[in-house]
């Protein structure tokens, strides 16, 4: 009797050892519910049994763990996708008798066609006549001022565009015979807005 008595306090030793109490077994029976069978014997074999069931509640947390993060990746890559930003440009270039807006634009999301893009602003030149043979006209340099109010639907293939706008003539200066017109000098305060796309102020 003493020998069984002292077996089964070792049992009771085993069980809370493996932590019954963690695992959330407190008052339950010595006979696992779902299967039957039956815990009394050694405490290797309790430990056998938590073990499987807390590699059951790892596997099945980390499931769920696994597919919360596949939702969020998957929800945040449209707001990815879209975000219309530059990148290159705008850049503002004066090519003879006109002024060239470029750029390269992406971000813009997979569902867009096309972009509309709208240059506002001024451009002053000082310009002159040249002969042929790049001699200087006699004659005062003309400066002036001209308005710009320029605009344009551009493309887009993969979420990017690249487009330019060109202004001409920035001078209106007249030549005669084969005389040229020649920019002197050019000076422009623009302003180039685009669909969703943060606008930008372009000045020399």
């Amino acid at each position: 009797m003493n020998g069984e008595a002292a077996c089964g306090q070792s049992s009771t030793i085993g069980l809370t050892n493996v932590g019954l109490t963690t695992v959330g077994l407190t008052n339950v029976s010595l006979t696992n519910i779902s299967t039957g069978w039956n815990l009394a014997g050694s405490p290797a074999r309790y430990q056998n049994v938590l073990g499987g069931f807390m590699r059951r509640k790892l596997i099945t947390l980390v499931g769920t763990l696994f597919a919360a993060l596949t939702v969020i990746a998957v929800g945040a890559s449209p707001a990815l996708a879209d975000s219309p930003h530059y990148v290159k440009g705008p850049t503002a270039t004066v090519q003879g008798n006109s002024l060239v807006v470029e750029w390269k634009a992406a971000g813009l999301g997979n569902t867009v066609t096309s972009v509309d893009f709208n240059l506002t602003g001024t451009v002053t030149t000082t310009s002159q006549c040249f002969t042929k043979s790049g001699n200087p006209v006699n004659g005062v340099p003309k400066t002036e001022t001209i308005n710009v109010n320029a605009t344009g639907t551009f493309p887009v293939r993969n979420g990017q565009t690249t487009g330019s706008l060109t202004i001409a003539p920035i001078s209106t200066l007249t030549c005669t015979g084969n005389q040229q017109v020649r920019i002197l000098s050019a000076a422009f305060d623009l302003t180039l807005t685009g669909d969703d796309l943060p606008p930008v102020h372009l000045t020399s």
